[in-house]
């Protein structure tokens, strides 16, 4: 049961960032021109709030298995989305008013220690 509500609590977030995205919302790292920083909604507590829904849905999906290969599956997904949030950081910072906003809110939702 707690699988299946990790993984309902994950896609939620995914669903209502994507949906506070709008237009702005695009797989690349690289934001569609004109489109404005984004720091509302989920945005407030989270830097990357699609991403962090992703990997919780998937730990979610590795409680409900229990296999090896899920427990992976999450782990990489992690590793890539980190990866892209990095690079997709990166040009933020070149394109909008970044460097407050990343200090003001967490990547994850929560300070980890450096």
């Amino acid at each position: 049961m707690i699988g299946w509500v990790t993984i309902v609590t994950g896609a939620g977030l995914s669903t209502w960032a994507g949906l506070r995205l709008g237009p702005g919302l695009t797989p690349l790292p690289t934001p569609p021109p004109h489109a404005p920083l984004q720091t509302q909604g989920p945005y407030r507590f989270a830097r990357h709030p699609i991403y962090l829904g992703l990997v919780i849905a998937g730990a979610g999906r590795w409680l409900t298995s229990k296999g090896p290969r899920h427990l992976i599956s999450c782990l990489t997904l992690a590793w890539a989305l980190n990866a892209k949030a990095n690079l997709e950081e990166n040009i933020l910072h070149q394109t909008h008013e970044y460097t407050r906003y990343s200090t003001r809110v967490p990547r994850w939702g929560v300070r980890l220690p450096k």
